[in-house]
Protein backbone atom coordinates (compact mmCIF):
# COMPACT_ATOMS: atom_id res chain seq x y z
CA UNK A 1 0.00 0.00 0.00
CA UNK A 2 2.93 2.14 0.45
CA UNK A 3 3.23 2.76 -3.63
CA UNK A 4 -0.68 3.82 -2.97
CA UNK A 5 -0.14 6.43 -0.63
CA UNK A 6 3.01 7.28 -2.30
CA UNK A 7 1.12 8.37 -5.67
CA UNK A 8 -2.27 9.89 -4.23
CA UNK A 9 0.09 12.66 -1.70
CA UNK A 10 -1.49 11.55 1.30
CA UNK A 11 0.25 10.26 4.14
CA UNK A 12 -2.27 8.46 6.91
CA UNK A 13 -1.38 8.53 10.65
CA UNK A 14 0.31 4.74 11.16
CA UNK A 15 -2.53 3.62 13.31
CA UNK A 16 -4.64 4.45 10.08
CA UNK A 17 -2.69 2.66 8.03
CA UNK A 18 -2.19 -0.46 10.12
CA UNK A 19 -6.33 -0.38 10.35
CA UNK A 20 -6.79 0.15 6.36
CA UNK A 21 -3.63 -2.78 5.68
CA UNK A 22 -4.61 -5.07 8.32
CA UNK A 23 -8.37 -5.06 7.33
CA UNK A 24 -7.39 -6.38 3.66
CA UNK A 25 -4.82 -9.09 4.64
CA UNK A 26 -7.51 -10.36 7.44
CA UNK A 27 -9.73 -10.27 4.59
CA UNK A 28 -7.45 -11.98 1.65
CA UNK A 29 -6.20 -14.57 4.37
CA UNK A 30 -9.93 -15.59 5.79
CA UNK A 31 -11.12 -15.40 1.88
CA UNK A 32 -7.85 -18.25 1.40
CA UNK A 33 -8.64 -20.00 3.55
CA UNK A 34 -11.77 -21.28 2.84
CA UNK A 35 -10.65 -21.66 -0.82
CA UNK A 36 -8.22 -23.98 0.62
CA UNK A 37 -10.78 -26.23 2.66
CA UNK A 38 -12.46 -27.01 0.02
CA UNK A 39 -9.13 -28.07 -2.04
CA UNK A 40 -6.38 -30.67 -1.53
CA UNK A 41 -3.23 -29.67 -3.07
CA UNK A 42 -0.16 -26.98 -2.00
CA UNK A 43 -1.51 -23.43 -1.08
CA UNK A 44 1.04 -20.49 -1.03
CA UNK A 45 -0.39 -17.05 0.49
CA UNK A 46 1.87 -14.13 0.17
CA UNK A 47 2.31 -12.25 3.15
CA UNK A 48 -0.16 -13.36 5.36
CA UNK A 49 -1.27 -11.96 8.57
CA UNK A 50 2.38 -12.15 10.40
CA UNK A 51 3.72 -9.73 7.64
CA UNK A 52 1.17 -7.51 9.42
CA UNK A 53 2.76 -8.15 12.46
CA UNK A 54 6.22 -7.29 11.56
CA UNK A 55 4.83 -3.94 9.65
CA UNK A 56 3.37 -2.90 13.36
CA UNK A 57 6.70 -4.15 14.85
CA UNK A 58 8.18 -1.66 12.49
CA UNK A 59 5.82 1.19 13.13
CA UNK A 60 6.07 0.89 16.31
CA UNK A 61 2.28 -0.46 17.23
CA UNK A 62 1.45 -3.02 19.37
CA UNK A 63 0.55 -6.61 18.36
CA UNK A 64 -2.76 -6.35 18.91
CA UNK A 65 -5.20 -8.63 19.46
CA UNK A 66 -7.45 -9.75 16.24
CA UNK A 67 -4.54 -10.89 14.43
CA UNK A 68 -3.03 -12.69 17.00
CA UNK A 69 -6.07 -14.53 17.68
CA UNK A 70 -6.70 -15.36 14.17
CA UNK A 71 -3.35 -16.97 14.42
CA UNK A 72 -4.36 -18.89 16.89
CA UNK A 73 -7.68 -20.19 15.34
CA UNK A 74 -6.88 -20.60 11.91
CA UNK A 75 -5.52 -23.35 10.37
CA UNK A 76 -1.24 -23.30 10.96
CA UNK A 77 0.87 -23.41 7.90
CA UNK A 78 3.07 -26.60 7.30
CA UNK A 79 5.59 -23.87 6.76
CA UNK A 80 6.29 -20.10 6.45
CA UNK A 81 8.89 -19.77 4.02
CA UNK A 82 10.52 -16.20 5.05
CA UNK A 83 12.56 -14.73 2.00
CA UNK A 84 16.01 -13.11 3.75
CA UNK A 85 17.84 -11.07 1.65
CA UNK A 86 19.96 -8.18 2.02
CA UNK A 87 17.64 -4.66 2.22
CA UNK A 88 20.18 -3.04 0.06
CA UNK A 89 20.02 -5.70 -2.79
CA UNK A 90 16.11 -5.41 -2.00
CA UNK A 91 16.18 -1.54 -2.54
CA UNK A 92 17.92 -2.27 -5.79
CA UNK A 93 15.54 -5.45 -7.02
CA UNK A 94 12.76 -2.97 -6.11
CA UNK A 95 13.84 0.08 -7.91
CA UNK A 96 14.97 -2.28 -10.56
CA UNK A 97 11.22 -3.23 -11.18
CA UNK A 98 9.97 0.42 -10.62
CA UNK A 99 6.30 -0.92 -9.59
CA UNK A 100 6.68 0.01 -5.52
CA UNK A 101 8.26 2.81 -3.42
CA UNK A 102 10.62 2.10 -0.27
CA UNK A 103 13.96 3.38 1.13
CA UNK A 104 16.46 1.54 2.56
CA UNK A 105 15.54 2.64 6.06
CA UNK A 106 11.96 1.30 5.72
CA UNK A 107 13.47 -2.24 4.81
CA UNK A 108 15.79 -2.86 7.23
CA UNK A 109 13.19 -1.60 9.32
CA UNK A 110 10.85 -4.22 8.16
CA UNK A 111 13.31 -6.86 8.38
CA UNK A 112 14.05 -6.26 12.11
CA UNK A 113 10.03 -6.47 12.51
CA UNK A 114 9.62 -9.93 11.36
CA UNK A 115 13.01 -10.82 13.10
CA UNK A 116 11.94 -9.27 16.18
CA UNK A 117 8.59 -11.72 16.08
CA UNK A 118 8.22 -14.65 18.37
CA UNK A 119 7.10 -16.60 15.47
CA UNK A 120 10.35 -15.91 13.51
CA UNK A 121 11.81 -18.96 15.30
CA UNK A 122 9.29 -21.40 13.61
CA UNK A 123 9.95 -19.82 9.91
CA UNK A 124 11.91 -21.56 7.15
CA UNK A 125 14.34 -19.57 6.37
CA UNK A 126 15.85 -18.82 2.60
CA UNK A 127 18.58 -17.02 1.33
CA UNK A 128 16.63 -14.71 -1.68
CA UNK A 129 20.42 -13.20 -2.86
CA UNK A 130 20.86 -16.35 -4.45
CA UNK A 131 19.57 -16.64 -8.41
CA UNK A 132 15.76 -17.30 -8.63
CA UNK A 133 16.37 -21.19 -9.74
CA UNK A 134 18.39 -22.12 -6.20
CA UNK A 135 15.23 -20.54 -4.51
CA UNK A 136 12.93 -22.21 -6.46
CA UNK A 137 14.41 -25.50 -6.01
CA UNK A 138 15.03 -24.90 -2.19
CA UNK A 139 10.88 -23.82 -2.34
CA UNK A 140 10.31 -27.40 -4.19
CA UNK A 141 12.00 -29.53 -1.46
CA UNK A 142 10.64 -27.36 0.98
CA UNK A 143 7.50 -28.20 0.14
CA UNK A 144 8.11 -31.81 -1.04
CA UNK A 145 8.15 -31.88 -4.19
CA UNK A 146 11.98 -32.02 -4.60
CA UNK A 147 14.54 -35.43 -3.41
CA UNK A 148 11.64 -37.79 -2.93
CA UNK A 149 9.40 -36.14 -0.58
CA UNK A 150 12.73 -35.80 1.88
CA UNK A 151 13.22 -31.31 2.10
CA UNK A 152 16.22 -32.46 4.10
CA UNK A 153 17.83 -34.85 1.12
CA UNK A 154 18.54 -31.77 -0.74
CA UNK A 155 22.32 -31.32 0.62
CA UNK A 156 22.77 -28.02 -2.47
CA UNK A 157 20.06 -26.51 -0.77
CA UNK A 158 20.41 -23.03 1.36
CA UNK A 159 17.62 -22.96 3.53
CA UNK A 160 16.96 -23.51 7.55
CA UNK A 161 14.30 -25.47 8.51
CA UNK A 162 13.43 -24.16 12.06
CA UNK A 163 10.32 -26.40 13.23
CA UNK A 164 11.69 -29.94 11.35
CA UNK A 165 9.71 -33.05 11.84
CA UNK A 166 9.65 -36.37 9.46
CA UNK A 167 7.89 -35.92 6.25
CA UNK A 168 7.36 -33.33 3.43
CA UNK A 169 6.84 -29.92 4.41
CA UNK A 170 4.21 -28.29 2.33
CA UNK A 171 4.34 -24.62 1.86
CA UNK A 172 0.98 -22.84 2.86
CA UNK A 173 2.65 -19.46 4.11
CA UNK A 174 5.54 -17.17 2.19
CA UNK A 175 6.26 -14.12 4.28
CA UNK A 176 9.16 -11.72 2.33
CA UNK A 177 10.25 -8.86 3.89
CA UNK A 178 12.77 -7.24 1.48
CA UNK A 179 12.30 -10.00 -1.58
Amino acid sequence: MASMWARSGIRPSPRVEDLLESSVRIWNVLINTVRARRRSGLVVLDRGLVCQLALRRMRGLPRGHVIPWLLAVLPRPDAVVHFELDPALALRRIDRRAADTETLQGLTDFQAGYASLPEYATFTVLDASRPPAAVRADLAAIAGRGSGGDPHLNRNSSWTCRRCRPGPHPVTQLDSSVA
